[in-house]
């Protein structure tokens, strides 16, 4: 009889749950919002809560206490917790809503709803006299419909709730720890030091850009620079180490990389790497160990020359407001206005802008940008230097230029304030030689500015074929 009893109810179940879907599947909105509340309005609110607790049955328990406003891992180990996460968990138990119960007074069925034991249980506890704790048990889910049974601590009825429910609030603890080893934005960072086998190197962020070996160092690569010290501030883990081996704890004291970091506000962090294969950790404070990836490996085992900066122009084309050329024959100048457009001279004297100028124009500067050499010391008295560039750019800030050939007939450039220069081989720099050469030594100069000039009407006596 009692078994007889028991099959009834589980169809009936069944097809409240089957009933309950095809209402959702019809009215989707109007239905759920007829639901009741699972959480308690006369409850104090769940992000009030002092202590979490999410117990899987397959894992140790988690619980998460909240102090001052900042929740933390206290069990099964004491470490940082993602706020955003956990304040979204927290948040998601008061929006749960629940049918009207299904089956009073069961208590011996329990486990054919997968209730007793749970398959998950969550606590709040509060530290209001009033409520102390409230608690949720979550069970099998339903054999029909996208619903399991669920059961509030100390109600004896059952109820049906959505099974995405589980996923969101019954998180695994790995979910839930803060992941990010360094709680920095890349703005924040002044300095990153580093040793990797045996190898010291640094970067210093001064003026706006980053230096190699410290403020009055060199100018590094803006994309190399800035994807390592991305790469340093966003570390994460992948999973933690909670009970790390002895021999994994020693390997700390003689790490394959120590990095420090120092913020703008002059405080610094360090952490460790040790690295075994393709496996890779990292420990940082007091916080466990962490298992990370290679990638920050792989930027960091880059040198002081790896990481220079070989372009020839220091900001984007784009950027630049005002540029004069001077050779020894002849000064060019131009400048943009607000609306993008350029006036220019040539040896002090206006040019009449024409369609074929402003190409010549962008084409010197399309291939300025292009170059990219390798740095060299300018001790040789007969590299000789054949022209300047003096440009400036929209926050005002100027630059100044020198080039020349070489002894070996490359071209150098030599960046005012830089300590070395940069050789671009001739062929490389072939494609800037003639942008320039078009533009200084083609452009014609107008008599009268109002007047169009036509190039073809040129004469070759007008005209200086002479190159930088």
């Amino acid at each position: 009889m009692p078994l007889r009893r028991a099959l009834v109810l589980m169809v009936m179940i069944g097809l409240a749950g089957f009933f309950l879907l095809q209402v959702d599947r019809r009215h989707p909105e109007s239905e759920a919002d007829k639901r009741i509340l699972l959480y308690p309005t006369g409850h104090p609110a769940p992000a009030t809560a002092k202590q979490l607790s999410i117990d899987i049955s397959t894992d140790a328990p988690t619980v998460l206490v909240q102090r001052d406003g900042v929740w933390s891992l206290n069990s099964p180990v004491v470490d940082e917790v993602d706020q955003y996460e956990v304040e979204r968990l927290v948040d998601e138990l008061s929006k749960i809503r629940r049918s009207a119960p299904i089956a009073p007074d069961i208590q011996p069925a329990l486990a054919q709803f997968g209730l007793d034991p749970p398959r998950a249980k969550i606590e709040l506890r509060f530290a209001d006299q009033t409520l102390e704790s409230w608690g949720l048990w979550l069970g099998n889910d339903t054999p029909v419909g996208e619903l399991l049974y669920a059961q509030i601590v100390g109600d004896s009825s059952i109820v049906l709730i959505d099974k995405t429910v589980r996923g969101r609030i019954a998180k695994p603890m790995i979910d839930l720890r803060k992941k990010r080893l360094l709680d920095l934005a890349t703005t924040e960072i002044q300095e990153v030091r580093w040793t990797i086998n045996g190898h010291a190197e640094r970067l210093t962020r001064s003026d706006g850009r980053w230096h190699i070996g410290g403020s009055d160092g060199d100018w590094a690569s803006r994309k190399e620079s800035q994807e390592l010290v991305d790469e340093v501030a966003t570390i994460s883990a992948t999973a933690f180490v909670d009970h790390p081996s002895a021999q994994l704890s020693r390997r700390f004291a003689s790490p394959t990389a120590l990095i420090d970091v120092t913020r703008t506000n002059g405080k610094s962090v360090q952490f460790r790497l040790v690295r075994d294969n393709d496996q890779v950790w990292a420990k940082i404070d007091s916080r466990p160990i962490a298992v990370v990836t290679d990638g920050i490996i792989k930027k960091l085992i880059k040198t002081g020359v790896d990481l220079l900066d070989r372009t020839v122009m220091p900001i984007d084309r784009w950027d630049i407001t005002d540029v004069e050329v001077s050779t020894e024959q002849r000064r060019f100048h131009a400048s943009r206005d607000k609306a993008f457009h350029w006036v220019m001279t040539l040896d002090g004297k206006a040019v009449v802008m024409t369609e074929d100028d402003n190409r010549r124009i962008d084409n010197f500067f399309s291939e300025w940008q292009k170059l990219s050499g390798e740095p060299i010391n300018l001790t040789d008295d007969t590299w000789k230097t054949a022209g300047s560039i003096n440009a400036k750019g929209d926050d005002d800030k100027s630059f100044s230029i020198r080039f020349g050939d070489t002894s070996t007939g490359s071209l150098w450039f030599q960046i005012e304030q830089r300590k070395r220069a940069l050789s671009i081989p001739q062929a490389a720099a072939e494609p800037w030689r003639t942008a320039l050469k078009n533009l200084v030594f083609r452009l014609p100069i107008a008599s009268n500015p109002t007047k169009p000039v036509d190039d073809d009407n040129v004469g070759d006596e007008d005209l200086d074929e002479s190159e930088p």
